[in-house]
């Protein structure tokens, strides 16, 4: 055994080398490794929950806004049904008011045209009077 580790060139050193180096890792594993794995597995929870919840908070955005555009669709036909009920009544309103005035002017035109009719006739009636009055006038003052 001794040829062997001549020959691999270990010398008595070796083993205080090896003490040395177990030492170190323990030292290093309590001081440094350990900690740094602490930290990093920390860090990886909160990433992994922040993904996680950027993940939820897409999702809910999503359901949100799909709320939305439905409740918007629904308001806009409620919108849309008030609009043309508003439109047919005052399209109603305005064909009855229209048919109210017609009528009225109409009734206020035959009105007016039998009082003419009647200013004519009256007048008729006067003309016929005073034709022989005046055609006995002009009959007179030719003559004269």
């Amino acid at each position: 055994m001794a040829q062997i580790l001549e020959l691999l060139h270990v010398n008595e050193t070796f083993f205080f080398q090896i003490g040395i180096f177990l030492t170190s890792i323990l030292v290093l594993w309590f001081l440094v490794f350990n900690p740094y794995l602490k930290a990093y597995e920390e860090r990886e929870k909160a990433t992994v929950g922040s993904k996680t919840q950027g993940q939820s908070l897409a999702e809910e955005t999503l359901k949100l806004n799909n709320e939305f555009e439905q409740e918007a669709r629904k308001q806009s036909l409620k919108l849309k049904d008030f609009f043309e009920k508003s439109k047919k009544e005052s399209s109603s309103y305005s064909e009855a008011r229209l048919s109210e005035t017609k009528k009225s002017s109409e009734s206020y035109l035959d009105t007016e045209r039998k009082k003419i009719q009647s200013a004519i006739s009256e007048t008729k009636k006067q003309l016929s009077i005073e034709i022989p009055k005046i055609a006995d006038e002009f009959k007179n003052k030719i003559i004269n």
